[in-house]
């Protein structure tokens, strides 16, 4: 056991980078746990309300240590999602029922985050120094990245929220303040036009990992080396 912290230590393993995607996966293991006990429960809005808050909080904190643009977008519109559907839940005109099964939806794409998080932590190069798996583990993983993925932010989104007719309505009747429900609209729509970026990306990176590496033809490499020991450079590129 001493060996193995002496091992995380030389190597820093326990870096920005793996805190990043360890704190991902315990909020996406947390988020399964919590729906679990949302459905056996009876539907207790009290477990959709523990999650909205883990995850609020998790992406306010995260939204200080994220670089990429549409990371940032991803995190701005979801936390003012949850946001309002988290105050729906006190709405005076209603329970906020309907409300707790779209923001149920909402949440329930923390599935493929469980994936996501141990795709990023398998590659990164501190842990491939310590840690050996089996050539299978990465592409099994990045295989159920995507469908769960597709399944959680394509599928469900689609049906529960984009062309749900009850969830426009349900817009407008828990609506609290001026052109709130033209805004929820409108993140809504925005949430789904980036997953399906995402989605188009990780389609592009199956495909090249179904078609295998790139091999290089060796009488190209070898001309190619010849070339080098006559002094001779590479043709230049021709653009048409």
């Amino acid at each position: 056991m001493t060996n193995f912290f002496k091992e995380i230590i030389n190597n820093k393993i326990i870096n920005k980078d793996t805190c990043e995607h360890i704190a991902t996966l315990i909020v996406a293991i947390c988020a399964c746990f919590c729906l679990y006990q949302f459905h056996v429960s009876d539907r207790n809005v009290l477990w959709i309300n523990y999650i909205s808050g883990i995850i609020l909080t998790y992406l306010l904190v995260h939204l200080f240590f994220v670089e990429k643009f549409e990371q940032i977008i991803h995190h701005t519109l979801f936390i003012f999602v949850i946001s309002w559907f988290f105050l729906c839940q006190n709405n005076e005109n209603g329970n906020g029922d309907t409300i707790k099964n779209e923001l149920m939806v909402i949440i329930i794409v923390e599935i493929s985050n469980i994936f996501l998080s141990i795709r990023n932590l398998i590659k990164n190069p501190s842990i491939i120094k310590c840690v050996s798996l089996p050539a299978f583990c990465k592409p099994l993983n990045d295989i159920l990245f995507a469908v769960s993925f597709f399944y959680t932010r394509i599928y469900m989104y689609l049906k529960h929220i984009i062309l749900n007719p009850a969830f426009f309505e349900n817009i407008s009747k828990y609506n609290r303040f001026f052109m709130c429900d033209k805004i929820v609209i409108a993140v809504s729509f925005a949430v789904f036009v980036l997953n399906m970026y995402w989605f188009g990306i990780i389609c592009k990176g199956l495909f090249k990992m179904a078609l295998g590496p790139k091999t290089e033809d060796p009488m190209i490499k070898q001309i190619d080396l010849i070339r080098e020991t006559l002094g001779y450079t590479s043709l230049p590129e021709i653009k048409v």
